[in-house]
């Protein structure tokens, strides 16, 4: 959610951060469910191996469409980021 609320648009914040919100339920809720089809089908180690798949293709989502960031961050915090080694 917080993700969500650093890049909802400032004048439709709610609408935004309730479909954020619902995405996420079902993402949650469709895990599970992921791995009993694929483990129905084949084996419980494909099962996790699928949702292991999903969560790469996740976080190269997040490398892709995340912000590096947040336009909220308190100057102190920027510098604090800067100063940082590599």
């Amino acid at each position: 959610m917080t993700l969500g609320a650093d890049v909802a648009p400032p004048d439709n914040r709610r609408r935004f951060l309730s479909m954020w919100r619902l995405m996420s339920d079902t993402g949650n809720a469709l895990g599970p469910v992921i791995v009993s089809v694929v483990a129905g089908l084949w084996t419980l180690a494909a099962g996790i191996v699928a949702v292991g798949g999903v969560g790469i293709l996740a976080a190269a989502g997040l490398v892709r469409w995340a912000p590096k960031y947040s336009p909220f961050a308190t100057r102190a915090m920027m510098r604090a980021r800067r100063r940082e080694p590599a």
